[in-house]
């Protein structure tokens, strides 16, 4: 049963950043270069308990990382939240307070003989189109005689957070191009970021190449799946034909499996080119003969070339065998066969009798 409480952004976040080798180079690039350098990134592990779960993770856009650090030791806790709001929250400084404390609270719950605190490092992943300009610390949050006066700044909580604002980096950020374990994380981050500027479906052409070389890694076999589920979810608009018959020839047609709404569009797309076609020329070859037969002649030329042209596009060439063949196809038959060649892997597969 979905989550309710789970976006699309949320569940894709998720996915791609559950496991600490993605999430490596993303919290690298957010955290000052001398806290990285005194953390030990080989311990990363992800924290996920039944108490975190019900405490912390109430939003479902959080994880938790455990990591030490590297001259000591000593445990240190990484707080990740995801946002895609579209207007920015003035006090997400005192908000991670709450959630600093309760992590905390769970940490001293889970180890009764701690004698210290954790190191725990909140950082936030942000998504929107508003520029983030609100305060990165608590401080920030006090009126001037507080935070200006010495008297009180002993007594002033505070705390800071990390941020990485993705609308304000360049793509080149994000290296595509980059290691191939930590790659499913930076494919995950753009497509969030170009989701949130427009319709996704005509960008994802740009990164079809990428997602090929992620789904090489056997973890993540399935990711064109997930991108797929994840613009399904996002109520983006149909996909565009352009970029629906890119990922057929680049991942297969075994990929639309279980994408009803995919397929019924590459049919119903691919069927309608046709009969436009070959209404418009049957048409006008029917005017020109008088007879209903010219019309449905002419459907049948306009069929032909439309399949032609197809599989030009997809398979390279026509083989003579196939053109004498479609030429004693009827009608009937040449509509089939458009709706199959549109989807099929190969020329002979879409030939085959769907009925055997």
């Amino acid at each position: 049963m979905k989550d309710p409480l789970q976006s699309p952004h949320d569940l894709l976040f998720k996915h791609a950043f559950s496991a600490p080798r993605q999430a490596v180079p993303v919290l690298q690039k957010m955290l000052p270069a001398p806290l990285v350098q005194a953390l030990d990134w080989s311990t990363l592990k992800r924290e996920g308990t039944e108490w975190v779960d019900k405490h912390l993770t109430q939003r479902r856009n959080d994880i938790i990382y455990q990591i030490q650090t590297r001259d000591s030791g000593e445990p240190a806790l990484l707080y990740v939240l995801f946002e895609h709001q579209s207007s920015v929250r003035k006090f997400m400084a005192w908000r991670m307070l709450g959630y600093v404390a309760r992590l905390g609270e769970w940490y001293l719950q889970a180890h009764p003989e701690a004698k210290y605190l954790p190191l725990i490092i909140p950082t936030v992943v942000y998504h929107g189109m508003a520029e983030w300009h609100e305060p990165l610390t608590i401080r920030e949050l006090y009126p001037p005689q507080v935070r200006d006066t010495e008297e009180f700044t002993g007594y002033a909580v505070n705390l800071r957070y990390a941020l990485r604002d993705l609308q304000r980096e360049p793509d080149s950020t994000l290296h595509l191009d980059g290691p191939l374990e930590s790659l499913w994380g930076q494919v995950v981050l753009w497509i969030l970021k170009r989701a949130a500027q427009g319709p996704l479906g005509p960008q994802l052409i740009e990164i079809l190449q990428s997602i090929k070389r992620v789904v090489s890694d056997p973890a993540y076999r399935n990711a064109i799946d997930t991108v797929l589920r994840y613009h399904s979810g996002i109520d983006d608009g149909p996909m565009p034909m352009p970029t629906l018959r890119r990922i057929v020839d680049t991942f297969g047609k075994s990929t639309l499996e279980g994408h009803v709404a995919y397929i019924d569009q590459i049919r119903r797309e691919g069927r309608q080119e046709g009969l436009q076609l070959g209404r418009q020329e049957g048409m006008q070859k029917g005017r020109q003969e008088g007879l209903q037969l010219g019309w449905e002649k002419g459907a049948s030329e306009a069929l032909r070339a439309s399949i032609e042209r197809v599989v030009v596009r997809r398979f390279g060439e026509v083989p003579q065998a196939f053109t004498d063949r479609l030429a004693t196809m009827p009608l009937q038959q040449l509509s089939a066969l458009l709706d199959r060649i549109v989807i099929a892997d190969t020329l002979e597969e879409a030939l085959a009798d769907p009925d055997e």
